[in-house]
């Protein structure tokens, strides 16, 4: 008899290493790290480097905001600066010659348009960029960069920041412009900080919701594939139930016909 109950013991051990196997194979993790800004190289006219800090912030009133970390930002110098006398004068760079910018005349609606029409360019032209994701104080920092304007889009969202809605692409300049009455100062630390939105489910979309390259595979389960594994983990569980009950029939006729 005890035999028997130690083959009970052992098939039992089976199924219960098989249950843990599976368990194992169906966790879904995800591992999300900051992508860092890479380096640019040496600064334009006066050598001073200049940076660009994204606030990526929700706002619940004046004092009082959330950190929002996880959102991952990229950056393209599409105008390179000369500053002269408090004043900067712009000149686009080759590749986004194809558009036609006059930055004197750039108000807020202008610049909107400008912005996304380099956004496309960036886009059918697969031009790279530098990215940085917001840090826990909802910070994306940029370093090093050369004297430009800069075109800023959000291109992946992750973690908390997939909550909320995808900024627009918009126009930033390094280093700014600080006026001051008919003084202009240069300001070589730049701080930015566009409107957080929560968003609402009417604008959640698969764009929106997925993140990008690896991120993508490892949630690829999530969306798809949950009904699935739970039917093959109830099939291998009825399969391991029936094996068990088998066994311990088999056991109780054995021992019955020892009895006759």
């Amino acid at each position: 008899m005890e035999d028997k109950m130690t083959k009970v013991q052992g098939f039992t051990a089976v199924i219960l290493s098989i249950l843990t196997l599976l368990s194992t194979f169906f966790a879904v993790t995800a591992c999300v790290s900051a992508t860092e800004a890479e380096k640019l190289a040496s600064s334009a006219d006066s050598g001073i480097k200049g940076s660009l800090t994204i606030r990526f912030r929700y706002h619940k009133d004046r004092e009082n905001y959330i950190a929002v970390p996880g959102a991952v930002f990229e950056i393209h110098r599409f105008a390179t600066m000369h500053t002269e006398a408090g004043k900067a004068t712009y000149k686009t760079i080759p590749c986004f010659k194809s558009l036609s910018i006059e930055y004197d005349k750039l108000t807020g609606g202008e610049s909107e348009s400008i912005a996304a029409k380099l956004a496309e360019t960036v886009q059918r032209k697969k031009l790279k960029g530098i990215s940085a994701a917001s840090n826990s104080y909802g910070e994306a920092r940029f370093r090093n960069l050369k004297h430009g304007m800069y075109l800023v889009r959000e291109i992946a969202a992750k973690g908390k920041a997939r909550t909320y809605s995808r900024i627009k692409p918009y126009l930033c300049s390094v280093p700014g412009i600080d006026m001051n009455g008919n003084v202009n100062s240069l300001n070589y630390n730049v701080v930015a900080e566009p409107k957080a939105e929560i968003m609402t489910r009417k604008k959640v979309s698969v764009a929106q919701t997925e993140p990008i390259s690896r991120d993508r595979k490892q949630h690829k389960g999530v969306d798809t594939g949950d009904r699935n594994e739970i039917l093959v983990l109830i099939v291998v569980l009825l399969s391991a139930s029936l094996a068990l009950f088998a066994l311990l029939k088999k056991i109780k006729s054995e021992d019955k016909m020892k009895d006759q």
